[in-house]
């Protein structure tokens, strides 16, 4: 099953266990900054990551193949057609593979790779979740894992927004909120980059 059908968090980290050990297999897990997704919107930033993931893998390969083929999960490609999209064509795949992009509408339940995907990137959010709970154990991040339940609204009311917490999204989005500090910036970017650099690019 795909992520969101297992609920088990012990399980999901067994399977991510198993998906990086099988022989063959080469993949990438980027991160996204709250701040780069409050810039350019969800779907900007989720096709983005998958960008520069998709370069990291064929990057990564020992024998760049001469032609590849990408399964994405949802309706769009991450190299995304029409003018408004002009500014969210990088990373481009290299030059010498002929890449077909497939984007497949609920893949992760009808795909095995794509599933195995999806329980990659949730084990990598966990995790960073769970090391940002270490900064922050006020909010209760390793339980909820950042989404909006009552304990992390109730939190995020008392205590203010981290610089996580992505200020586009209730219950934030209403409040004149100033930016993150620069020290606190370069925090979240160390914690992102050491999560990429051990979970994603092989």
């Amino acid at each position: 099953g795909d992520s969101k059908s297992i609920a088990n968090e012990a399980e999901r980290e067994a399977l991510y266990e198993q998906i990086v050990a099988a022989p063959g297999v080469v993949w990438s897990a980027r991160v996204v900054s709250a701040a780069r997704v409050d810039e350019v919107n969800i779907l900007m930033a989720s096709l983005e990551a998958m960008r520069l993931s998709i370069v990291d893998v064929l990057g990564a390969s020992q024998r760049r193949p001469a032609t590849a083929l990408a399964l994405i999960d949802g309706p769009f490609s991450p190299w995304k057609e029409g003018e408004k999209y002009v500014d969210f064509q990088q990373p481009q795949p290299p030059s010498d593979v002929a890449l077909q992009v497939e984007p497949i509408k609920g893949g992760d339940a009808k795909v095995y790779c794509i599933a195995a995907a999806s329980i990659l990137a949730k084990v990598t959010r966990d995790r960073l979740m769970r090391r940002y709970a270490e900064l922050w154990p006020e909010y209760g991040l390793a339980e909820h894992k950042g989404y909006p339940t009552a304990r992390h609204v109730a939190a995020i009311a008392k205590h203010g927004a981290t610089a996580i917490h992505r200020r586009t999204f209730a219950p934030l989005k209403a409040q004149e909120l100033p930016p993150p500090s620069a020290d606190e910036l370069r925090q979240i970017e160390a914690i992102e980059a050491a999560a990429q650099a051990k979970e994603g690019t092989p």
